[in-house]
């Protein structure tokens, strides 16, 4: 069961002072934090469908693993990634950092490529960690990871009920219709133009690949993620419109059936997430999920004054241990 108390006893959170705003909060941890040095052991997972996934594994003889999934064009060497994997390793946990197809050092084999929908994948790491005898598993997601967390959790209940212990979710888009139409706001120009100049590039790349699955005729004229999604997204991966691709990649409304002790961790301030991020009690309506909203952290951000482990990682430490 639940650690009940286990929300009885959060930590008021607050960043250094000089992370004043929002947007400080979110962009100095994901670009100028340093990365700690952690030797990772690569393994490529050969897929069914004739794909692969790069695999970077931390072992330390732990008898527990955890499985990190990345955000949105993230890869398993992102600074909230190893910031996670150091301090698992120090507690005696191994950890297992996938990429998505095409997020490693080398461009997946077929057409498609990955989304927030996307829980086969997460499902053939998981099963192949499985299969390596730890006596717990538990999945740590950020943002786009943690909704494949969250995807996973509710798509495979029999699975998640034998094979994982405890799930710690960190900045998920759990709307992301609303979550996407929010980085269009002015405010979050950088963002928008970051994340879309990363992913026309990526279109650009398979292209090379494949252009008679790819067009990129239009792609100068897009400018917005529902344009990018109804573009690309939606038909090469089987959705009926950036609509349909959004009710579907979207996690909120899966909540509530989830059997897996989880705890969902949001920051108030993260510049990405609309409301609708941010279900009350009887929105999530499950005893399984603490919900867990700090007045601060950002997106992905969470740094501590004077401490190299950041709050987040202090969070799914503890709450593992719980």
């Amino acid at each position: 069961m639940l650690n009940s108390d286990f929300s009885k006893n959060f930590e008021e959170f607050k960043p250094p002072h000089w992370m004043f705003s929002k947007h400080l909060e979110t962009i100095i941890p994901s670009m100028m934090r340093k990365n700690p040095t952690i030797e990772l052991e690569r393994e490529r997972l050969e897929l069914d469908d004739g794909d692969f996934l790069d695999l970077d594994w931390k072992k330390v003889k732990g008898k527990s693993l955890a499985i990190l999934s990345h955000g949105l064009e993230g890869s398993s060497r992102r600074p909230y990634t190893l910031g996670m994997i150091e301090t698992l390793a120090k507690a005696g946990i191994d950890s297992l950092a996938w990429n998505c197809r095409s997020c490693s050092e080398e461009m997946n084999r077929l057409p498609r490529l990955y989304h927030h929908a996307d829980w086969e994948d997460i499902d053939s790491v998981i099963m192949h960690a499985a299969d390596v005898g730890y006596e717990e598993i538990h999945l740590i997601g950020f943002s786009m990871g943690g909704n494949l967390s969250l995807h996973w959790l509710h798509e495979y209940p029999e699975k998640a009920r034998s094979l994982i212990n405890k799930a710690v979710i960190f900045s998920a888009p759990l709307d992301l219709k609303s979550s996407a139409l929010h980085l269009m706001k002015s405010g979050n120009i950088l963002y928008r133009n970051r994340f879309m100049g990363k992913l026309k590039q990526k279109i650009r790349d398979k292209a090379m690949q494949y252009p008679q699955v790819y067009d990129t005729s239009h792609l100068p004229e897009i400018r917005s993620f529902y344009e990018f999604d109804d573009t690309y997204t939606a038909p090469i991966h089987g959705f009926d419109g950036a609509d349909d691709f959004y009710h579907q990649g979207s996690t909120y409304y899966k909540l509530p059936r989830i059997n897996t002790d989880t705890l969902l961790v949001q920051a108030r301030n993260d510049p990405f997430f609309p409301i609708s991020c941010y279900p009350s009690e009887k929105e999530i309506n499950n005893k399984k999920i603490i919900s867990h909203y700090p007045k601060y952290g950002g997106h992905v951000g969470f740094t501590i004054q004077h401490n190299k482990r950041y709050y987040s990682e202090e969070l799914a430490l503890k709450f593992i241990r719980s």
